[in-house]
């Protein structure tokens, strides 16, 4: 699948018209127009969404700390690491972290590569929340 570039914003956008007085990239003017030819009158879709960052990885980043603090839990209380993880990503959906659904329609937390910067810091929040409840101190930075 090809992604087109729109660039604007939404005080481009007139609603009584509907049209959109942002710019898009010369090479994808021509996909646009064999894309609204082919559509044509069927029904589409199309979604606006605010670009994030993908989650950091690295020493010193949002991976190293949601692991190592995930490993710290784990290791005080005899809990499995993953299992750990899958408990606190299906948590942070109610943070507002992306979720795919199974085929009965239950939630499952997308995986952590695909997760943008904000939504891995819902996961961290609910990490640092839990061992705030339960009084476990978590370190940062240590080898």
């Amino acid at each position: 699948m090809k992604k087109i570039s729109i660039m604007g914003s939404m005080a481009d956008y007139n609603p009584v018209t509907g049209q959109f007085a942002g710019t898009v990239a010369t090479k994808d003017r021509m996909l646009m127009a064999m894309l609204f030819n082919y559509i044509n009158d069927k029904q589409w879709r199309m979604v606006f969404s605010k670009f994030c960052k993908k989650r950091t990885i690295g020493e010193k980043s949002q991976s190293h700390r949601l692991n190592g603090f995930l490993q710290q839990i784990s290791q005080i209380t005899g809990m499995d690491f993953d299992m750990l993880k899958i408990y606190f990503k299906q948590k942070a959906i109610s943070r507002g972290l992306s979720f795919n659904t199974d085929p009965e329609g239950n939630a499952i937390a997308i995986s952590e590569v695909q997760m943008t910067t904000i939504e891995a810091s819902y996961v961290i929040d609910e990490i640092e929340q839990y061992a705030a409840e339960e009084n476990i101190w978590l370190y940062e930075g240590l080898n």
